[in-house]
């Protein structure tokens, strides 16, 4: 099964030839997962794409411009990484319910839990999570942080607190993606931090499966 973290890796062009091929060969096999992660990309791409700011009054910019003088002249902690809380807005169970297709929630009723997927954005960094129920009250959570910035660190350790305890896991790769492999299902909060970026997202009580 094709992740929606390589789904979007393929969307973007990042990923290397094998897993590109992966990904591809789902597509052309009609695999409906596979292509509803790749219309949601297309849509919220073209959505991105469209959206027009206006521009602040010129007293708003000068402002902002003195607030980052005065910021720039103080002393500067080169230690601590910036600190980002990204915002979810896509949950796979809940798309669903909008395009008039069951969601992850009533096909689980039905038969399996599936794995469903949350993304999270904020201006400087985005999180995507793959959650898949498993048995026993627990789930695996596989995810993956997007700098906007090139010059960022895309290598991150992660922590989820679950269940009343905090987990970690140091087995990130140089496309931002991080595994656990087995979780309580009662997940709470992921935080990714290096040394550049500590980026935070709410994952809240309902995340897990009902």
């Amino acid at each position: 099964m094709v992740r929606f973290t390589d789904i979007v890796d393929w969307y973007e062009g990042r990923l290397d030839p094998t897993a590109a091929a992966q990904v591809q060969r789902a597509l052309d096999a009609g695999d409906e997962r596979t292509w509803k992660a790749v219309r949601w990309l297309q849509r919220f791409n073209a959505a991105a794409a469209s959206l027009q700011l206006s521009s602040p009054p010129p007293i708003v910019r000068q402002n902002l411009r003195q607030a980052f003088q005065d910021w720039a002249a103080r002393p500067v902690d080169r230690t601590s990484p910036r600190s980002v809380v990204a915002r979810l807005i896509f949950d796979s169970r809940r798309a669903g319910a909008r395009t008039g297709t069951r969601s992850g929630d009533e096909k689980a009723s039905a038969g399996a839990a599936e794995t469903f997927h949350l993304a999270f954005g904020s201006d400087e960094v985005d999180v995507m999570v793959d959650v898949t129920p498993l048995a026993g009250d627990r789930v695996r959570l596989e995810g993956q942080v997007l700098p906007a910035d090139a010059a960022t660190s895309t290598v991150f350790e992660a922590s989820v607190v679950a269940g009343g305890e905090t987990f970690r896991t140091v087995e990130g790769d140089r496309l931002g993606r991080f595994s656990f492999a087995s979780l309580p299902d009662d997940l709470r909060e992921l935080v990714a931090e290096n040394h550049d970026l500590r980026v935070s997202v709410a994952l809240g009580s309902g995340t897990g499966p009902s």
